[in-house]
């Protein structure tokens, strides 16, 4: 059970941070927005291929917007060397990663 309390105290850190820090959601929010509109222009679909490929297009930037998010976290961990800290702790190496 301690392993499961470690990675959620660790999950819910990295939550916290995010929350506290709104450009990051802006900015995510607006790069989605933007690839959606790309994805609009570049591929002049009619109505029944919109339909069609929507749901892949909508998780392609999903994971675009998600790979940028993780990117400015890693970048803020960095900075404040919260990984040193991480490890230090008397923490299960796997739970940090879960986490």
């Amino acid at each position: 059970m301690r392993f499961f309390r470690a990675a959620y105290a660790v999950a819910w850190k990295d939550v916290l941070l995010e929350l506290r820090r709104k450009e990051t959601f802006t900015a995510m929010f607006f790069f989605s927005l933007l690839v959606l509109l790309m994805f609009n222009f570049t591929l002049n679909l009619d109505r029944t291929q919109v339909l069609s490929l929507a749901p892949g297009l909508l998780w392609l930037a999903i994971t675009f917007t998600g790979v940028l998010g993780l990117g400015k976290g890693f970048l803020a961990e960095r900075e404040n060397e919260c990984m040193d800290g991480l490890i230090l702790s008397p923490v299960p190496r796997g739970a940090i990663f879960l986490g």
